[in-house]
């Protein structure tokens, strides 16, 4: 259980974390699970957090978030994981075509 004492200014800190250095609440809440029940150091805690979120997030966050000193390679890297993204969403609506295509064709053969 936290100290309570500690608890205004860990809120602070987690409001400053967010709103200031745009960590999102998600990776927070995640740190802090680490922090109560393995009280592991801070650089420790937020290793294990990153290394705990799935490939998908940490690539998201690695092309939104971090820019590089090279404004070419920074707009390369974006419009690459952009493609990426818009094949994964031809991917999916196919995917969901198709089950829409078979979920209709089941049923109509239910009807008289």
């Amino acid at each position: 259980m936290p100290n309570v004492v500690h608890t205004p200014g860990l809120l602070c800190d987690w409001l400053d974390l967010s709103l200031n250095h745009s960590v999102s609440s998600s990776l927070l809440i995640l740190s802090r699970a680490f922090t109560v029940f393995g009280k592991l150091k801070l650089e420790e805690v937020v290793r294990a957090t990153l290394s705990s979120l799935p490939d998908e997030v940490v690539d998201t966050v690695g092309v939104t978030a971090l820019s590089s000193e090279d404004s070419v390679s920074e707009r390369r890297r974006k419009l690459e994981f952009l493609e990426m993204q818009e094949e994964l969403i031809k991917v999916l609506n196919f995917e969901f075509r198709s089950l829409l295509t078979n979920t209709f064709t089941f049923f109509s053969t239910l009807l008289p």
